[in-house]
């Protein structure tokens, strides 16, 4: 289950074009994860598909909840990374 902020659901559609709605489609089975800890609580970035577009997402788990922190295309260095190379 994800829950999210509705305030910061808008701005990551502002500032990155996509919809915290679409992690429906994320890909979790061939997805990569990483812990990050850099931000004071623990969280995880998990490098995963969408559809065909290769994304990012950033969210922290509360008990059997997925919080979304931030959900973005990867850049070119990412999809470079995860041996992808479509745009």
């Amino acid at each position: 289950m994800y829950e999210w902020d509705e305030d910061k659901r808008q701005a990551n559609i502002v500032k990155h074009g996509v919809d915290f709605a679409a992690m429906d489609a994320f890909q979790w089975d061939t997805a990569v994860g990483a812990f990050d800890d850099r931000h004071g609580e623990p969280r995880w970035l998990a490098t995963g598909f969408i559809d065909l577009q290769l994304h990012v997402v950033a969210y922290a788990v509360r008990g059997d909840v997925v919080r979304l922190i931030s959900l973005r295309r990867a850049t070119p260095q990412e999809r470079r990374r995860h041996g992808e190379t479509r745009i």
